[in-house]
């Protein structure tokens, strides 16, 4: 991560960065990249497939589906009204 930083890149790629952390340093990871984000001002592409994880880190969410976008919007848009059925199913997957 500090060799990506050290570029002063306006856009990073986080292809499951928290991945391999246990649920306690996954919490603590979150609130460090997050702060570290707003610090920068960079615009992170956050890769995961932990739907929890998606919705605490973004501003933005897309919900793909084999390599197909189904629904782009807020945390709170796509939690209001889902629009496909993956969506929903997501959804309903989460745990806080």
């Amino acid at each position: 991560m500090a060799r990506s930083l050290v570029t002063e890149p306006r856009i990073l790629l986080l292809d499951e960065p928290l991945s391999a952390l246990d649920a306690n340093l996954v919490v603590r990871m979150q609130g460090v990249l997050t702060k570290l984000q707003k610090e920068l001002g960079i615009t992170f592409v956050y890769v995961t497939h932990r739907q929890s994880e998606a919705f605490a880190m973004s501003d933005r969410v897309a919900i793909m589906n084999e390599g197909k976008i189904e629904q782009i919007d807020s945390a709170k848009g796509i939690y209001r009204n889902p629009a496909t059925g993956l969506s929903q199913s997501l959804l309903a997957q989460i745990t806080y």
